[in-house]
């Protein structure tokens, strides 16, 4: 009888003790294990361009500090150097935004108008006088520089341009790339005519075109005016250190990103070549863009290059972690811009080169049918993001270095931040690491989760400038 007794003993006993031993798995457990998968299928899907590590934040509604992931090595062929979530990467062109909202501030101070042409500065007077400038630039406004509808051209993609990335350049050389550029008549009458649809010359205010000159002219502009508010010299690097960075994270921003070993560069701006000691806390980059003039090959480390190509355009840096507190920071108006920067006064479809601009009366609209969406002041605005209208307007951008692309995306309907970073300058295959990030988010929050359509993959692919 004793015999028969034991199966049943067994059973009653880990029945007992089971529910002992093991821990419920929470809601929130499950969307830190979700979101560290999404960094790891974000990772295998770019090694195949090169990359070896992405870095993920989620800063969610009710949370002070974002949830941060990181997946892969700081650097490739050196043996095992695992990356960590304090290392810093590059944002790129995500820099614009708050390069518009320095110009937003001096607007406020009186300097000129979003409706101002660049013509009437003072400070831009010598570029035209001495012929360095074309002279049709003198119609462009300041609000044109900022929506990509100068008619200025291009000078980083440009492929008749070429510029040494261990070169540091200011915003006068960079600018000087473009028109020279456009002043070379004989081998570029079409730009001079306004109708180089390659790289961007047209009529001020008749078309869009992502010309990242704008934004030296800007950087410019905020340098000069910036030093007759304050009655001081600053480099546009300070400007951008006191003004945005350092009132959303006070002593985690390191002047020109130069903190030592031990220090996070949570957000920084610099243009110089970063020494030893702060490449430590950087991942490294890779471009992977095929060869590109006789500076750059392909699988190259470029972490040791400069980013005075992008300055006012695109310098900025960090960890993601940082750049969901900038983020954030941003649209829920600290800075004072928010508004403006969303608002569609100024925002156009981004169109196809050479087609007419399409301004933007109504987001929700226009924004959806636009394939990739809508420019404004410095931001991308998408609608109908997911092909369901659960998620509403996003706001997102894409910021390409020569090693990194970097994405924010901001879910107002929702009040989520995401950002991530992949260490590769190639078209990075971001589509399924998006969506399950978010329908990881959307499951927490209980929200629908979101299709994988061929539509929002063109969306997301757009993402990147």
């Amino acid at each position: 009888m004793m015999k028969k007794l034991y199966p049943l003993f067994c059973v009653t006993l880990i029945c007992i003790l089971l529910p002992l031993s093991i821990e419920a798995v929470t809601p929130s457990q499950v969307l830190d294990q979700t979101l560290q998968q999404a960094a790891n299928q974000g990772l295998a899907d770019n090694q195949s361009v090169g990359a070896s590590a992405v870095e993920l934040s989620v800063l969610l509604p009710g949370e002070d500090n974002p949830r941060d992931f990181v997946a892969g090595n700081q650097l490739k062929g050196f043996g095992i150097h695992p990356a960590t979530t304090n290392m810093m990467v590059q944002y790129g062109s995500i820099t614009k935004e708050y390069t518009t909202t320095l110009i937003l501030h001096l607007v406020d101070q009186g300097y000129f108008s979003l409706d101002t042409p660049i013509g009437h500065l003072s400070v831009l007077q010598p570029e035209f006088e001495s012929g360095e400038w074309p002279a049709r630039w003198k119609t462009v406004t300041i609000a044109e520089l900022l929506n990509m509808t100068s008619g200025i051209p291009e000078n980083v993609s440009n492929t008749d341009i070429v510029f040494n990335p261990f070169v540091e350049y200011t915003f006068n050389q960079m600018i000087d790339f473009a028109s020279n550029y456009e002043n070379n008549v004989k081998d570029h009458p079409s730009c001079a005519q306004e109708k180089d649809i390659t790289n961007g010359c047209f009529k001020p205010g008749t078309e869009y075109f992502y010309s990242n000159t704008n934004y030296m002219i800007a950087g410019l502009i905020v340098q000069a005016y910036y030093d007759q508010w304050k009655g001081s010299e600053f480099t546009f690097g300070e400007i951008m250190d006191i003004a945005i960075l350092k009132p959303v994270l006070g002593d985690q921003v390191a002047p020109t990103c130069l903190a030592g070993p031990g220090h996070v560069n949570a957000l920084c701006y610099s243009t110089a070549p970063l020494p030893d000691n702060v490449l430590v806390n950087m991942i490294h980059g890779y471009y992977n863009n095929g060869p590109d003039g006789p500076y750059l090959l392909p699988d190259m480390d470029v972490s040791r290059t400069n980013l005075s190509w992008g300055n006012a355009a695109g310098a900025l840096g960090g960890t993601t972690d940082g750049l969901a507190r900038l983020t954030r920071a941003l649209f829920q108006n600290e800075f004072d811009s928010a508004p403006r920067l969303t608002s569609t006064q100024y925002m156009v479809e981004e169109t196809s080169p050479g087609q007419p601009v399409i301004p933007v009366k109504n987001i929700e609209q226009d924004c959806l049918s636009a394939s990739g969406g809508c420019y404004g002041l410095g931001v991308q605005v998408m609608s109908n993001f997911a092909d369901d209208k659960n998620l509403g307007t996003v706001y997102a951008y894409g910021g390409q270095t020569l090693g990194f692309g970097t994405v924010y995306i901001w879910i107002p309907k929702e009040n989520v931040v995401l950002t991530f970073s992949i260490n590769s300058s190639a078209d990075d295959n971001i589509n399924d690491l998006v969506i399950s990030a978010i329908n990881a988010i959307n499951t927490y929050l209980g929200c629908p989760p979101i299709p994988n359509t061929k539509s929002l993959s063109v969306k997301i692919s757009s993402l990147f400038h």
